[in-house]
């Protein structure tokens, strides 16, 4: 009976937000409240089933979950997004304290567990502080590496029209099938992919020596939520904003090298975890595949469309830039190295590997970029919260405030520079 009352309330959830998404399609922001309500209540109940105690401790304790939920939305409302400055401070500190006390619970009368992130990093006889410590700030670095981009990506595709309607459609669909309810196919090969996904991710993060691949993996998702929402949409607009014939080319062959960048980070974490599990070797593309992969880098580089900078709304974002360079010399120079690379691929095998170097290094580039601006980011929106939390009893909320913010550099940082050893060790 519990069980029916679960999947009757999740399509309750589900149905409001359709309703409520629809509504908003017609009213603007009439609804916007209640909408931004279910969505609260919607991510709460998600990041509940994604259970921050089995990531931790290797095993769904539902307590524990709803402590950790309840402190990472709280934390979420002070740095990340907060809407009332003085709601935001106290709810800073309410955040700490309930996250404090939770890893300060797991220390005291947890045992720890083979195959959890808690276990990989400490040992079996250290100090209740020692991991009550870890504890807490493995809960803030799932705030920072997984809640946040999760929670931002929510809200940004939710702001296209039909974006809300769509996803809640898809979440109905998806509760019924699970139930068996429905049968679909896709659904059900999307829903095995998922949770092989999240499975092989846990995996990295439950044993020491694979932990900063996990970090880099989160590092490059993040990378793609935060830069995929906005990239695509902007070269679409400079595309379109170029009605000569060979601005349109050269803007279309900056578009792809931009592309190509983009995807080359997932795509090559992917790979050096696939090196890792079964001693794959690395990809070994044709030669004209990395002939044109770098022809279109190099446009994009001499007639660049768009550039990364640090977001209003925190984070970082892509944004149009006007092209410097002439369209004629950026075709003329990609053709150019499109044929030196095809001639170069050809005369020699070796010749050939060494051009793939390229695409890769123009990747870790790209990668280090965001990196650097999402640093860059971190910092301006911290230190502008953090002078107005120096007097009165908002100070209570600045140690949270310089934690999450030295998380997040942490992060950035080890992130990027793993990611690096990463590619050059395999």
């Amino acid at each position: 009976m519990a069980r029916y009352r679960v999947v009757w309330g999740e399509l309750a959830l589900a149905l409001a937000l359709l309703v409520v998404g629809t509504l908003h399609y017609f009213r603007g922001d009439a609804v916007e409240v209640p909408y931004r309500a279910l969505l609260l209540v919607a991510l709460f109940y998600l990041f509940h089933l994604v259970s921050p105690s089995r990531i931790l401790l290797g095993e769904r304790i539902v307590p524990y979950d709803l402590l950790a939920v309840s402190g990472l939305i709280l934390l979420a409302g002070a740095v990340a997004f907060p809407l009332l400055e003085l709601l935001a401070r106290g709810t800073c500190v309410i955040a700490g304290t309930l996250l404090l006390a939770l890893a300060c619970e797991i220390a005291r009368n947890h045992p720890l567990r083979k195959r959890s992130v808690l276990s990989a990093l400490t040992r079996e006889d250290a100090s209740h502080a020692r991991r009550a410590a870890l504890a807490f700030l493995l809960l803030i670095g799932f705030f920072v590496a997984i809640f946040e981009p999760f929670v931002r990506a929510t809200l940004s595709i939710s702001s296209f029209p039909l974006a809300r309607p769509i996803a809640s459609a898809l979440a109905i669909l998806a509760v019924l099938q699970e139930q068996d309810i429905i049968s679909s196919r896709l659904l059900r090969r999307a829903g095995v992919a998922l949770n092989l996904a999240v499975a092989r991710i846990e995996a990295l993060f439950s044993e020491r020596k694979t932990f900063l691949l996990g970090v880099t993996g989160l590092l490059v998702a993040r990378f793609a939520v935060e830069v995929g929402r906005t990239l695509f949409p902007a070269l679409a607009q400079a595309i379109a904003s170029h009605p000569d014939p060979a601005a349109a080319a050269a803007s279309a062959v900056s578009a792809a090298g931009m592309a190509i960048l983009f995807a080359l980070p997932p795509y090559v974490w992917y790979k050096t975890v696939r090196v890792r599990e079964s001693r794959e070797h690395l990809p070994d593309w044709h030669g004209i595949v990395v002939s044109v992969a770098l022809a279109c880098i190099v446009c994009a580089l001499v007639f660049p469309l768009v550039a990364l900078s640090p977001s209003a709304a925190g984070g970082v974002e892509a944004t149009l830039s006007e092209p410097t360079g002439s369209p004629a010399l950026a075709l003329g120079v990609a053709l150019l190295v499109l044929l030196l690379c095809v001639i170069m691929g050809s005369i020699d095998d070796y010749l050939r590997r060494v051009l793939m170097v390229g695409p890769f290094f123009a990747a870790l580039v790209f990668l280090g970029m965001y990196a650097y601006q999402a640093f860059v980011s971190a910092f301006v929106s911290s230190a502008g919260e953090a002078l107005g939390y120096l007097s009165g009893v908002a100070a209570l909320a600045l140690p949270s405030l310089v934690l999450v913010f030295s998380v997040r550099a942490l992060f950035f940082i080890a992130g990027y520079v793993s990611f690096l050893y990463e590619v050059w060790r395999e």
